[in-house]
């Protein structure tokens, strides 16, 4: 299967790294789309609608949850009560 793995391309990265290589070790193609900001938000849109991927997965940099891919991808809701 065609995975695409999206996230901040910086050398600490490891999960992403981790996931990558178990999944080629078990035969699946993988593509890695760089996120490092929001600005990188339609590059990485046209990398992934041109990868082929059946599956994909935005893996964050756990030391850089708050940065400000993760915050484009998963932003704060803006009522917390709504979410009870």
């Amino acid at each position: 299967m065609n995975i695409a793995l999206v996230g901040a391309e910086c050398e600490e990265n490891l999960p992403l790294r981790y996931i990558r290589a178990a999944l080629e070790e078990r035969g699946h193609g993988v593509v890695q789309i760089t996120f490092d900001a929001e600005a990188d938000t339609e590059m990485a849109a046209e990398c992934l609608a041109r990868s082929g991927a059946r599956l994909a997965d935005f893996v964050p940099y756990w030391a850089e949850l708050h940065s400000e891919s993760a915050k484009v991808c998963f932003p704060a809701p803006t009522d917390w009560a709504a979410i009870g």
